[in-house]
């Protein structure tokens, strides 16, 4: 699996931003809030979740016949955790034990550990979108129990996770199975700078006929994009995705603009809707304000692309802006981005937007654990409301801001990582926030879709073509899974969808 999380560049200052700090920031102190209500701005209240897992570790580590917590961890993630581990030893007498692996191993081994049963790792830092297969696999663990004994307060309460992390990052089939860590929603960055130009402003409205702004819709960004790119002066309106893996993200926003969801309340694909078609369409249209490297940019060669300061827009993770903010990374870009709502599409009147949440890092507890419950807590003092907005702000880790608190009431560090105008920006977006395929067989659908939308980009297929085939295929994967229980886990994913979408096809009546 890829991580579109923690780029690599062989220049020394891209590397240094990579590199774990060897200490835990100490202060808690919420100063500069956004939009703060009472109850988020109680520093006494904020401690509460993170407590009452070290009382529990406590009460529960004198008897516990393991005393270190194993997780294993995908490559490169530990900037989020290492500061925080002789802090949870010194609270709790509990040690932990980081096995990191590489990405592209970590469902492997994560799915071999189902089998073995060996209980190796206590917890599993996985994707969202495994999720589902971990649970039928036997391998996450059901919290339930735990949620209600040490109250997580993961979908309620000031510090909640906001709807629907808090459903697809959590649960699977409405039992809790994951404590969520990262929201990894995508959001449109562009060059602020070029925006504000009043030359380019000028040319903008005598060509369009409106104001250079953010855009509203496909059609606003289509156009911006298009005025943007100049190549012979080496300029490019977009470094959208086209390479395989990553090209599916890029459609799924487009189509689900559109008022669209993957499948119907049967479970029969709807990639080649005419909407589906269209989207497709949309995004072969667009390559002509790429550069070529878009077709074969994985997000680290995209993340370091866009550092350069020839493009005008891309669609990324929260990570992306940290990234390509910082002046050490990015001297053309650094305090000229903005973040901005992924465009829309305007039916009956109604503007539709869809972000898709293209990834997101979680805490599975292993059913097979020797002590599944001390590793549940340890997972909930690390995402807790306070020690998170201590973590995340660390370099070289994979989370971004995930409780309400991170984008309501950010603490000093993660204000400087992520400034007040993405978080308010961020928090704005999260009511268009769509699913990736999370539910069983995700890569099998996931790969499905992606290949063939690759290939009518490369003109391999029509994009006709490449719909069609897709939803042959995904119409197999779901009768080879068993078609009952695949349309059961998706009725419920379906209901984490924006209401604007989920309205539109009557997925409320859905049974």
């Amino acid at each position: 699996m890829h991580n579109p999380k923690q780029p690599t560049n062989i220049d020394q200052s891209r590397r240094s931003f990579l590199k774990g700090t060897a200490a835990a920031l100490t202060g808690t102190a919420l100063p500069g809030v956004l939009y703060v209500d009472a109850a988020i701005a109680n520093t006494d209240a904020i401690h509460h979740i993170a407590n009452r897992a070290v009382k529990g570790a406590s009460a529960l580590a004198p008897s516990a016949g393991k005393k270190t917590i194993s997780i294993l961890i995908p490559g490169g993630s530990g900037g989020n955790l290492t500061p925080f581990l002789e802090e949870w030893k010194t609270l709790t007498g509990l040690a932990v034990d980081l096995i990191e692996v590489p990405n592209t191993e970590l469902y492997s081994k994560a799915m071999q550990e189902a089998v073995a049963k060996t209980g190796q790792y206590d917890l599993i830092i996985g994707p969202v979108f495994a999720l589902p297969d971990f649970t039928e696999a036997g391998l996450a663990k059901d919290l339930d129990l735990y949620v209600e004994r040490y109250q997580p307060e993961l979908d309620h309460g000031a510090y909640r996770i906001p709807y629907p992390f808090s459903e697809f990052g959590c649960k699977y089939d409405g039992g809790y199975r994951a404590l969520y860590a990262d929201a990894d929603n995508w959001a449109l960055y562009m060059r602020k700078d070029w925006m504000e130009d009043p030359a380019e402003q000028a040319a903008f409205r005598a060509k369009y006929g409106r104001d250079l702004t953010a855009p509203d819709t496909w059609e606003d960004y289509d156009q911006l994009i298009e005025f943007f790119t100049r190549p012979e002066e080496g300029r490019y309106g977009s470094l959208e995705y086209r390479a395989p893996f990553y090209t599916k993200w890029q459609w799924m926003q487009r189509f689900c603009s559109k008022g669209m969801l993957y499948f119907d309340k049967d479970m029969n694909p709807l990639c080649n809707s005419p909407e589906g078609i269209a989207a497709l369409e949309e995004l072969i249209a667009s390559e002509a304000y790429l550069p070529k490297e878009a077709f074969t940019n994985g997000w680290s060669e995209n993340y370091n692309q866009y550092g350069i300061g020839n493009v005008f827009s891309t669609f990324s993770w929260p990570s992306f802006f940290r990234y390509n903010n910082d002046p050490a990374i990015s001297e053309a870009v650094a305090g000229n981005l903005l973040s901005a709502p992924v465009p829309g599409t305007r039916i009956d009147g109604e503007l539709i937007r869809a972000s898709v949440n293209a990834f997101g890092w979680l805490y599975v507890v292993n059913e097979h654990s020797a002590i599944p419950e001390l590793a549940y807590l340890f997972a909930q003092w690390h995402t807790a409301p306070d020690v998170s907005d201590r973590a995340i702000p660390m370099n070289g880790g994979y989370f971004d801001p995930t409780r309400t608190n991170h984008f309501k009431a950010p603490g000093a560090a993660m204000k400087e990582k992520y400034t007040q105008a993405w978080l308010h920006a961020a928090w704005d977006q999260i009511g268009d926030v769509i699913p990736d395929f999370v539910i069983r067989g995700t890569f099998e659908y996931s790969e499905a879709l992606d290949r063939n939308c690759v290939e009518a980009v490369l003109g391999k297929k029509s994009a006709e073509e490449a719909m069609n085939d897709a939803a042959k295929e995904m119409a197999r994967i779901t009768r080879r899974m068993g078609k009952e229980r695949q349309i059961q886990s998706w009725n419920s994913l379906a209901r984490t969808f924006p209401e604007k979408i989920k309205a539109r096809h009557g997925v409320h009546t859905w049974t």
